[in-house]
Formats: C-alpha cells, sequence, structure tokens
C-alpha cells in the first residue's frame, strides 16, 4: 500500500481539487478568475465605453435582461393594460386612460392553483371567476397616475415594436405612417 506523505494529510479536498501552479502550491483560482475578468472589463471600457461594454457582456453572458425578473403579476398587468389600450387607445391619450385605469380601482386576483389576473369595477371578478379554480385572494394594485402612464406607454410602444398594435395606435399624429 503506497505510504501518504505527511503535507498530503494537512490539504483539504478543496486544495486537491485546484490544479498546482509551477511551485506545485495551489492557486487561488477564484481571485485570479476575478482579476482576469477585472482586466477584461476594464479594456473592454476603455475600447467601446461602458454602455456598450455592458451590452457585449450581456450578449456573452446569455442575453439576461437587467433588473428585476417578470413575475406573473406583471405579466398580468402588461395585459390588463394592453387591453385597454386596445379599446381607448384610438380615442384617448395615455394619460386619460392611466386616469381611467386609476379611478376604476384595480387590483390582482390570485386564483388556487397559483395564476394571476387584473380586475376592477369595468372587467369585473364574474368575468375572471372560474368554477375549477376558485380566486383564493384579492391585493389592491398601487400605482398612481404618473406610475400607470410610464406602463401604459412602454407597453404600447412594445407592442407597437413587435407588431402587435397598428401604427394607428401611435401617441401623435405625425408619428403615424399614414
Amino acid at each position: 500500500m503506497p505510504e501518504k506523505k505527511a503535507s498530503n494529510l494537512h490539504q483539504s479536498d478543496s486544495d486537491r481539487k485546484r490544479p498546482p501552479d509551477d511551485a506545485h502550491n495551489p492557486i487561488d483560482v477564484r481571485s485570479k478568475s476575478h482579476k482576469y475578468a477585472g482586466d477584461l472589463w476594464k479594456l473592454l471600457v476603455r475600447n467601446v465605453g461602458e454602455p456598450d461594454a455592458r451590452s457585449i457582456m450581456r450578449h456573452v453572458m446569455g442575453e439576461k435582461k437587467p433588473g428585476r425578473p417578470t413575475t406573473d403579476r406583471d405579466v398580468a398587468l402588461s395585459m390588463f393594460f394592453y387591453a385597454y389600450i386596445r379599446h381607448w387607445g384610438l380615442k384617448e391619450t395615455v394619460g386619460k386612460i392611466a386616469t381611467r385605469i386609476y379611478q376604476s380601482s384595480p387590483y390582482y386576483l390570485k386564483y388556487k392553483s397559483g395564476a394571476v389576473a387584473v380586475a376592477n369595477s369595468e372587467f369585473t371578478e364574474e368575468y375572471m371567476s372560474l368554477v375549477d379554480d376558485p380566486i383564493v385572494d384579492r391585493e389592491r394594485i398601487d400605482m398612481k397616475i404618473p406610475a400607470i402612464k410610464k406602463r401604459l406607454d412602454r407597453m404600447r410602444r412594445f407592442a407597437m415594436e413587435e407588431n402587435i398594435l397598428p401604427s394607428e395606435y401611435a401617441p401623435r399624429p405625425y408619428y403615424r405612417d399614414l
């Protein structure tokens, strides 16, 4: 049976897994990697500027969007806003639509299955209830008119860029392709 050296008895498992450097000392792989990443970041910023460097790094990392992840509530609210834009967008401005939404007292509906929807005085719970998936919770949407207006405008721009909404829904006549 091979004899173990005394120096090997004091090494942890993580030290044995790391590749040795030229002097047979363990390399701190994490700190070296951090240094390489920092050097790469500095080169990118110097060559293309910080905004483009962030874009490049996002692309390299897998096109992950910045910010917090999208939740079921975000999706439900976006669909609710889309319905209002689709219904009122040709006749009213985003400010008027935002005021209409605010005055209708919107709230989240949470179903037993975990699904989320939005209801208000116009899209009532009677339209949203399901026999096989009852509503278990309600929570008021705490957004003021400026926040609603901002989300509506963002939703409209997104829908037009993705060709979900036709150009007639553009905010001003000179933006429209008539």
